[in-house]
């Protein structure tokens, strides 16, 4: 069995952009047809996020405890369980998780407020510029993980978020710490479950054995 650990990374800088189509299917639109001045806007906006964005992330492996029929499957040796049938589907073959977090920094955070202050229009484009950057900068730990995996000799499978499916959103906090994400990267969870950064992610990714039954790679967040 390869070793999980080694699939551990950061805190670390993502490299990352912002994917202009992405930011526009955000906001319900396509850059076919857009008008010219919206398009010069959204590059604007585009260019202000990426100036401001500091994307960083993080992930720690852990050993998974199946408990058999009805049983959720836990993070060995932290008290925390992945309930529902969803992520246990998801997870199956796996013998390792890693859960991870990234931020985008709250400079970003700061610039968004100062767009939506502006005017609505330029909150919207700001929004989409940035939610579209943190989704890049996940996939750009994705990517981290699945290059370490493949070394440790473990086969990844893609990203699987609380909140998704029968996940439950409950386990945020649970995520963040486990990953090192509020220590590490200075991401906290309020009240409402609502992350500061606001355009931060965590999520699971699995670890199947190269050896073993190839692991499900369809994302979930």
């Amino acid at each position: 069995m390869g070793d999980a650990a080694a699939v551990q990374f950061g805190p670390q800088p993502l490299p990352c952009a912002v994917d202009l189509p992405r930011a526009l299917r955000y906001l319900g639109q396509r850059r076919e047809g857009l008008p010219e001045h919206l398009e010069q806007r959204l590059q604007e906006a585009a260019d202000q996020c990426a100036s401001a964005a500091r994307p960083r992330g993080v992930g720690r492996a852990y050993p998974l405890l199946w408990g058999g029929p009805g049983r959720p499957v836990e993070l060995a040796g932290t008290g925390v369980a992945l309930p529902g049938a969803d992520i246990a589907r998801f997870l199956e073959g796996c013998t390792h998780a890693v859960v991870l977090a990234v931020t985008l920094g709250m400079e970003s955070e700061r610039q968004l407020a100062r767009a939506q202050a502006l005017s609505p229009l330029e909150g919207l484009l700001a929004d989409g510029c940035a939610s579209s950057m943190a989704e890049e900068a996940a996939r750009a730990a994705s990517a981290e993980i699945e290059r370490r995996a493949r070394v440790a000799g473990f086969r990844p499978t893609k990203r699987f978020s609380a909140g998704y499916g029968d996940l439950p959103l409950q386990l945020q906090p649970d995520m963040l710490r486990l990953s090192g994400g509020d220590k590490l990267l200075g991401i906290h969870v309020g009240p409402s479950l609502l992350m500061t950064p606001m355009k931060s992610v965590t999520a699971v990714v699995g670890l199947a054995p190269l050896a073993g039954p190839k692991a499900r790679d369809t994302e979930r967040r």
